[in-house]
């Protein structure tokens, strides 16, 4: 008799957590839709960022700073710190210039940056589906007093590049407010996103 009520406690405590699950995982799909629709509803997004470059062998950290541009498949960089850098990206290229590096090439399939392109693009529009994809992991979210967060911990490609991606939207107008970018070696990268602006003119050649 103890042993078929304990097995009967084990068997509604197992129903009790898939029906929390099922019940998380449907308000996440709400959150989500609502990311991509909301996003989809901007033509553009023009704001400041602030990155944190964080060295894993390093205690000093390097922080630049610009303003961003993103529009349909595009977004640039425009760095004011260091003033002169820059990172540009379209469905088809990448052009950047950081420091005596200097990059104007076509983005092949499959190719880091092509990999990268695709993960800012897709952060940007709030995909978090086309995220899990590329990421190949499924997300742990959570729902923050002013941000839905989304964490991308990949077990198989680390992520094209990257084991670990966090990111937050702003629960105003779901937009991308933070992102944190984590390789394998243990350094990461943070971007914090601030003063953001939709559907507004865009000068040219920024993009």
């Amino acid at each position: 008799m103890m042993y078929e009520i304990s097995v009967m406690k084990k068997l509604i405590l197992l129903f009790l957590g898939a029906m929390m699950m099922a019940s998380g995982y449907a308000a996440n799909e709400a959150v989500i839709k609502g990311l991509k629709a909301n996003n989809a509803s901007y033509k553009n997004i023009v704001c400041d960022f602030d990155q944190v470059k964080h060295i894993k062998i390093s205690d000093n950290a390097v922080e630049t700073a610009g303003k961003l541009y993103y529009q349909g498949e595009c977004m640039s960089m425009i760095y004011t710190k260091p003033d002169g850098e820059f990172f540009k990206i379209t469905d088809t290229n990448i052009n950047m210039v950081a420091g005596k590096v200097k990059i104007n090439k076509k983005l092949s399939a499959n190719s880091p940056f092509k990999m990268l392109r695709d993960l800012l693009i897709f952060s940007m529009k709030g995909d978090i589906k086309a995220l899990e994809t590329l990421t190949e992991s499924t997300p742990e979210y959570k729902s923050g007093a002013d941000v839905h967060e989304f964490t991308f911990a990949s077990k198989g490609k680390a992520a094209k590049g990257y084991n670990k991606v966090v990111l937050k939207y702003s629960k105003k107008n779901n937009a991308l407010v933070y992102m944190e970018l984590h390789q394998p070696n243990g350094n990461y990268t943070t971007y914090s996103l601030k003063n953001l602006k939709f559907s507004v003119a865009i000068p040219n050649g920024v993009l």
